[in-house]
């Protein structure tokens, strides 16, 4: 019987693997398991009942400097993971925002997104997907995106980035219990340029001075 067991668990393991050989998007997908992981862990260890606000996204959120200080509550969690997509945080809902309830979910997406070839119209159909998940999961709980920010390293990418910020205004515009945080503005200089003093050096993500330009616009957003 317990060899039997066994047969049956180890050839599940040569299942799982031979899927991820097969489905590169499911192996690209699984790489945030353990990261993930630590979110839905965290959950355990927190009065997730006291939990208003939930941050989800990629690396603009997990890389935030002093996250804990711009948002000084126990009702506000950050749960990004770096390098995701939204299509990923919709893979993984039921460990990143299920386990917490929230009043409000703040989504930072679709700068990865769009780098990873998608068009602004098909991430677009993710967060209409991911809207809809909310309504059916947490009915009633407010959802805020952000714009996908403008970076140097990105700077070809402004087009379709600026497109997708367009189609996330408008859907907020006309789909209640939907914000639209604009963190894109502040970015440029009075020329129009992006701003050279808010990066780290790799010009993709930001520095404490970056943050200090998103922090009280994202406040501002936050209900109560």
């Amino acid at each position: 019987m317990r060899f039997l067991q066994f047969a049956v668990f180890y050839l599940g393991i040569i299942s799982f693997a031979m899927a991820q050989d097969q489905n590169p998007e499911l192996k690209r997908v699984m790489r945030f398991e353990s990261a993930v992981n630590k979110i839905e862990e965290k959950a355990t260890h927190m009065d997730v009942s006291a939990v208003h606000t939930v941050f989800v996204g990629s690396s603009s959120f997990t890389r935030w400097v002093d996250f804990e200080s711009d948002f000084n509550s126990e009702e506000v969690v950050n749960n990004g993971f770096g390098g995701s997509r939204l299509s990923d945080v919709i893979f993984y809902f039921d460990k990143v925002i299920t386990p917490f309830s929230p009043k409000q979910i703040i989504v930072y997406e679709g700068d990865n997104d769009i780098a990873s070839g998608m068009s602004a119209k098909d991430y677009l159909k993710d967060v209409k997907t991911f809207i809809r998940m909310v309504e059916i999961k947490h009915p009633g709980t407010h959802i805020s995106f952000l714009s996908p920010k403008p970076s140097p390293s990105r700077r070809e990418l402004t087009e379709e980035f600026v497109k997708a910020s367009q189609g996330l205004a408008m859907l907020a515009s006309r789909t209640p219990g939907v914000d639209f945080i604009d963190v894109g503005q502040v970015m440029y200089d009075i020329e129009g340029e992006i701003l050279k003093e808010i990066w780290v050096s790799d010009s993709l993500h930001m520095n404490r001075a970056g943050y200090n330009l998103w922090a009280p616009i994202v406040r501002s957003y936050i209900r109560r």
